[in-house]
């Protein structure tokens, strides 16, 4: 039984890995001379990319998926949590961005 729940759990984990992986690139700052980004995008991404690796996945994928009943599937957690959990990282990146535009 225990090594059927952790095989289920590996392939869940393997899952999650793999659904960043093919989005992450896209939110990822781009320095090179065809990056279309703004400013404003540039530092979002670097802000995200400043992220812990666990919400950084969360709010790449929050960001694919647009749903968080579905990144709550995903994460074998309630759309409630899930919610809770994309909006403190949301604050947390708004706050950092708000805090860079007070440098300039």
């Amino acid at each position: 039984m225990k090594k059927r729940k952790t095989e289920s759990r590996e392939k869940h984990t393997r899952a999650i890995v793999e659904a960043f992986n093919r989005v992450a690139a896209e939110y990822e700052p781009r320095t090179d001379i065809f990056d279309e980004d703004t400013g404003r995008v540039s530092a979002l991404k670097r802000i995200i990319a400043g992220l812990d690796r666990v919400d950084r996945t969360i709010i790449v994928l929050y960001a694919e998926l647009q749903s968080t009943e579905e990144l709550g599937k995903i994460l074998h957690v309630s759309k409630r949590t899930a919610a809770r959990k994309v909006a403190a990282i949301r604050a947390a990146v708004i706050e950092r961005y708000n805090q860079l535009n007070q440098l300039k």
